[in-house]
């Protein structure tokens, strides 16, 4: 169930809502070993929500993530094909 906010609600909770994020970002940098990336998406629901990310990968490495999981997403997998089970 989703808690559509009032503007000015999220704007009052958004910079602790970033700074949230941005706690919880270190810790999984910290967690994850050297190799592996992540993103972290922190929104507000509705037509005119807030969006914000924090993550460790480049700019340009992240869009092609982000697009591939899209692709992911609208086609109602779990993984790109070929990746499922795959490893080095």
């Amino acid at each position: 169930m989703s808690i559509l906010l009032g503007r000015a609600a999220i704007r009052r909770l958004w910079p602790g809502v970033k700074r949230s994020a941005q706690q919880v970002a270190r810790l999984i940098d910290e967690r994850l070993p050297p190799g592996f990336g992540f993103a972290l998406l922190v929104f507000s629901f509705g037509e005119h929500g807030y969006l914000t990310h924090v993550s460790n990968a480049q700019r340009e490495d992240l869009v092609k993530v982000l697009r591939e999981t899209a692709d992911v997403l609208e086609a109602n997998r779990d993984s790109p094909p070929g990746v499922v089970g795959q490893v080095d």
